[in-house]
C-alpha cells in the first residue's frame, strides 16, 4: 500500500507543465483560498447541508488537482461522495497542508 504525501513539490511542478514559477503562483492562490474553503466546509457540515458540502468539496477537489496535494485531493473526493467519516480527516488534512505550505513559504 502506497502512502500519499500531503504535499509533493515535484508533483506540483509537473502539474504546472514543469514550470516552477507557475507552480509557486498556483500554490499561493491555493493557500489564500484554503482557509475560507475550510470555514465554508465546516459551516455546511454543521448545518447538515450535505448538498452544499458536496458542492464545496467538489470545488476544493478541482483546486487540489493543480497543486500537488494528493491526500487532500482524495479526501475531498470522498467527502464529495458523502463519505461522512472522511470529513474530520479532510479538516485535519487541510490544517496539515496549510502548515506545510506555510513552512515552504507559499503564503
Amino acid at each position: 500500500m502506497t502512502t500519499q504525501a500531503s504535499f509533493d513539490w515535484k508533483l506540483a511542478v509537473t502539474l504546472s507543465n514543469n514550470n516552477p514559477s507557475i507552480a509557486k503562483e498556483l500554490l499561493k492562490m491555493f493557500v489564500q483560498e484554503l482557509a475560507s474553503s475550510k470555514a465554508d466546509l465546516i459551516e455546511a457540515y454543521d448545518q447538515k447541508n450535505f448538498k452544499q458540502l458536496a458542492k464545496l468539496s467538489h470545488k476544493l477537489h478541482g483546486a487540489c488537482c493543480y497543486c500537488g496535494v494528493p491526500r487532500l485531493k482524495d479526501l475531498t473526493k470522498e467527502v464529495e461522495h458523502e463519505e461522512a467519516p472522511s470529513f474530520q480527516k479532510l479538516i485535519d488534512e487541510i490544517d496539515l497542508v496549510q502548515t506545510l505550505l506555510k513552512k515552504e513559504q507559499f503564503t
